[in-house]
């Protein structure tokens, strides 16, 4: 764990110069048995991935983020969309003047331009059933300079 003056109690953080995908990270965390919240961060990553396992290609300079933690699979097709209207808060309180959108379903564009791309993983296939638990690791991607292949 990496400490940082201010940082929620409570909330983990992992980072990273490089890594495979914190994606993939925070799934070999999870089978530790780690529940999170955790956040794991690296400037880079080699092995990026988005929707449908489409390749990402995820430059060093950009923020690389998945979130991992404890969630019902009753709540599992809300967060995307919160996650999206959380980044775009973010990005309005720091930039009042620019537009800010949610594309469906996963990308948050400012002017025009993607700028973080959400994706939800399952830490089992199984937990997407009715009525069955799972761990969805929340990946945010600043990608000003990232991109899908």
């Amino acid at each position: 764990m990496t400490a940082i003056q201010g940082w929620p109690r409570g909330l983990g953080l992992r980072r990273y110069e490089t890594l495979d995908s914190t994606n993939e990270e925070a799934r070999r965390v999870a089978k530790t048995g780690q529940r999170g919240p955790l956040w794991i961060v690296s400037r880079e990553q080699t092995a990026g991935r988005g929707r449908r396992g489409r390749v990402w290609i995820s430059e060093s300079g950009n923020l690389f983020a998945t979130l991992l933690m404890p969630v019902t699979t009753s709540l599992s097709a809300q967060l995307g969309f919160v996650a999206g209207l959380a980044a775009t808060d973010a990005i309005i309180a720091r930039a009042p003047s620019a537009e800010v959108k949610l594309k469906w379903p996963n990308d948050v564009l400012l002017n025009e331009k993607k700028v973080a791309g959400i994706l939800l993983a399952p830490r089992y296939r199984r937990s997407l059933l009715p009525r069955s638990r799972g761990k969805f690791p929340i990946r945010t991607e600043s990608c000003s300079a990232s991109r899908r292949r």
